[in-house]
């Protein structure tokens, strides 16, 4: 068969086998038994010598393995790639913005708003940085709204635009921009920024994913009440090279379904201004982080995926990579570099996977307290 259709990496973690495609910069994970035909497939040069060698073995079905086989190569190479519109001119760059300055220690920076409304989609996450001193050099921002589409600018070049109803798309394109300027980096030197939340102690960082709902961001602000620090929610950045958790210093959302829970934890909660999610029904509060100033990036060796159920009796046990990789690569960034994917895989092969199904916070800030303290 046409070895060029090959996965570029082949890595057997945890008893599965995670292969990468670098066409289409896609992961899958394979039982041993399916790893196996797939090896027979590349090793055959022909629909009809794969059938002969599976006949050879005794093996069933053998023209439907095929079939199946082709079609999960086909698959695991289908590439969208994004959209990536022409240089847009920034329209009127002094004329009559609304500026924010933000401080994150003594990085500043600053974002132009054509029009109040646009202010919802970055502003809540990072109003806690918002400061009046606009001295010195600072990174500049511009972001436009204009026939339905959002266009974000970088010190006056062009990024990318958006459809006014993909402003996710936005949101993750600011922070890996404001992300490469606080660190001065470059987008090709992350590994990945994941949808996640973590926390951390002074030595490790633990990651927390999950899907919508689930509770990850409130067990973040949870956590964090209780002495812990948060390193990043939602956005989790990874660098290639070091595999170390970086900070990301916007604030934990918290959904209106959590607002009670957290009352009697957080401090003037009650008083927290409540925001009209953009994304779905309800409202959204804003906690900072407990330390303002910008943290040292640290190791992760454990992932947990959170479950929160009302009345559940709290566990935490090891899962299979299967359960956590389903949930944390459909909605994260992972960088299409081999060289950045191989580092992908070795940090892979270092974590334990955990999931954590709870309903009662005073066990579940135990259960994070022995976490941190194994190693």
């Amino acid at each position: 068969m046409n070895s060029e259709l090959a996965p570029k990496y082949i890595r057997q973690i945890n008893g599965k086998y995670v292969l990468w495609f670098e066409y289409s910069n896609r992961y899958i994970l394979l039982e041993e038994e399916t790893m196996h035909l797939m090896d027979i497939y590349f090793d055959s040069q022909s629909k009809d010598e794969f059938i002969s060698s599976l006949k050879a073995l005794n093996t069933k079905n053998y023209y439907r393995l095929f079939d199946e086989i082709d079609q999960l190569i086909i698959e695991s190479r289908e590439y969208n790639p994004p959209k990536i519109n022409e240089n847009i001119s920034l329209i009127n760059p002094k004329g009559n913005w609304i500026t924010k300055n933000y401080n994150v220690d003594s990085y500043c920076f600053r974002i132009n708003y054509s029009i109040k409304n646009i202010q919802k989609i970055l502003h809540p996450q990072i109003a806690h940085l918002e400061t009046k001193n606009s001295n010195g050099n600072f990174t500049e921002f511009h972001v436009a709204l204009n026939d339905d589409y959002l266009h974000l600018y970088k010190n006056l070049n062009f990024c990318n635009s958006f459809p006014k109803s993909q402003f996710h798309l936005l949101q993750g394109q600011f922070a890996m921009e404001l992300l490469c300027a606080l660190t001065q980096s470059t987008e090709d030197d992350w590994l990945g920024t994941f949808h996640a939340s973590t926390v951390a102690n002074n030595n490790e960082a633990i990651m927390l994913i999950g899907e919508s709902g689930k509770g990850k961001s409130t067990l973040s602000a949870i956590l964090m009440s209780n002495g812990f620090k948060l390193l990043a929610d939602d956005f989790t950045p990874v660098m290639a090279k070091s595999k170390l958790i970086y900070h990301y210093p916007s604030a934990v959302s918290i959904k209106e379904g959590s607002f009670e829970i957290l009352q009697s934890l957080i401090d003037n909660f009650h008083d927290f201004q409540a925001f009209k999610s953009l994304g779905s029904k309800g409202s959204i509060k804003y906690i900072a982080p407990n330390d303002k100033s910008y943290q040292k990036p640290l190791p992760c060796n454990k992932i947990v995926l959170v479950n929160y159920e009302d009345s559940a009796p709290t566990l935490l046990e090891e899962t299979p990579i299967e359960t956590i990789l389903n949930t944390l690569i459909p909605d994260s960034w992972l960088s299409p570099k081999a060289e950045n994917a191989e580092h992908f895989l070795n940090w892979l092969e270092t974590l334990t996977f955990y999931k954590l199904t709870y309903s009662n916070n005073i066990e579940v800030i135990e259960i994070f307290k022995d976490l941190f303290k194994t190693n």
